[in-house]
């Protein structure tokens, strides 16, 4: 453990809880949200489609909470994401 930044490492243990607590929240009442609209159980491709709006909208609510908590991860993959893609774009 010597070198380890405990400060560091405990903000970002607590702003990653805090966004998948939140990620967590926003799931559960897009489930709620399913239910009650009568999607439910309605067959294979209907539990495909949810469960796959349930992850992007997961992932989305994350990287959106966690980039508000200015996580310093989630703006490093960012920004080497969209670098990326310039550099993509320009060299096309």
């Amino acid at each position: 453990w010597h070198g380890i930044q405990e400060n560091a490492l405990a903000r970002t243990v607590f702003k990653t809880l805090a966004a998948s607590l939140i990620m967590g929240a926003v799931v559960v009442a897009f489930e709620t949200l399913w239910q009650s609209l009568g999607y439910a159980g309605q067959g294979r491709l209907l539990t495909i489609v949810q469960v796959a709006l349930e992850a992007l909208i997961g992932a989305i609510v994350f990287i959106v909470c966690a980039y508000l908590l200015r996580m310093d991860e989630i703006r490093t993959i960012l920004t080497r994401l969209f670098r990326r893609r310039k550099l993509t774009e320009s060299l096309a």
